[in-house]
């Protein structure tokens, strides 16, 4: 909306710095933050921070302890123990892990995505995914659907939704 504005002021300049001012104000903005925060509180409850983590963390490292304190108040995220990560500098590194992991699943998938695109990878998550629906797992995946927009059918949703797999488009 901000670019909307800005190209009506550069066009007519004094028109469009009135109507501004008596339109534009913060409005979209104003109801995307309430929108967040509604759905900032609906999350909270599951989102607690157990001080007994922050306590061993500050035992280990007072610094990190610091650290993970301030990103957990910025971010809202709780900070946990006895995660387990891995760094995968390519998405082809993770592939075969990422198999596994579905293979393993027993009660729920859910997968996020920035894109999808159909080929091999994608084809072959799918169809496991598919094969896990049938075997009682609870499969859910997300993914933008602008970045997606040209890779995907419009009603890919829907084509997931047959499959069993719950999907949302964003």
């Amino acid at each position: 909306f901000k670019i909307g504005w800005i190209i009506l002021i550069l066009q007519l300049p004094v028109m469009g710095g009135l109507l501004y001012l008596l339109f534009g104000g913060k409005l979209p903005a104003h109801r995307m933050r309430r929108r967040l925060a509604a759905q900032h509180a609906e999350t909270a409850a599951a989102l607690g921070q157990d001080e007994a983590v922050f306590g061993a963390l500050r035992g280990d490292d007072a610094r990190a302890a610091a650290r993970s304190r301030y990103i957990t108040a910025t971010g809202g995220y709780p900070v946990c123990m006895d995660s387990d990560v891995k760094y995968y500098p390519l998405g082809e590194e993770m592939y075969a892990d990422m198999l596994r992991a579905l293979e393993s699943a027993e009660h729920f998938i859910f997968l996020e995505y920035f894109i999808i695109e159909e080929g091999e990878m994608w084809n072959t998550i799918s169809d496991l995914l598919e094969e896990k629906v049938k075997k009682g797992v609870e499969v859910r995946v997300m993914y933008d659907g602008m970045c997606s927009i040209a890779m995907l059918p419009y009603n890919y949703p829907e084509y997931l939704k047959t499959k069993g797999i719950q999907c949302k488009m964003f």
